[in-house]
């Protein structure tokens, strides 16, 4: 009988332990330290939640390259998958936009 109250009393007392032990773990995340790139700046973002995974020099002005021609792109085929313009819909260009020459290497 007395083996058993203390038994009970051990486990009595370990188990709110144990809890605490397993929610801490799942609290724990792994997060993976930033890459080193050779690049001049960049950031990670989540898309559901818009937390930001990584980043570094985030707010540095740099040219934005062909990332523009990317985007334009992307929202082109995005209108055509959704039937909002078609591949035979006229682009009107601006005469300034037209005379301006092309990018150069």
């Amino acid at each position: 009988m007395m083996h058993t109250d203390t038994f009970s009393k051990y486990l009595r007392r370990s188990i709110p332990i144990l809890f605490l032990l397993i929610w801490n773990v799942h609290a724990v995340v792994f997060v993976p330290k930033a890459p080193k790139i050779p690049v001049k700046s960049y950031i990670l973002m989540e898309a559901n939640t818009g937390k930001i995974i990584a980043n570094y020099e985030e707010n540095k002005k740099i040219q934005p390259a062909s990332i523009t021609k990317l985007m334009t792109a992307y929202s082109v085929f995005e209108a055509l998958e959704n039937g909002q313009i078609s591949l035979n819909d006229p682009v009107r260009i601006s005469q300034r936009a037209s005379s301006i020459g092309g990018s150069t290497m």
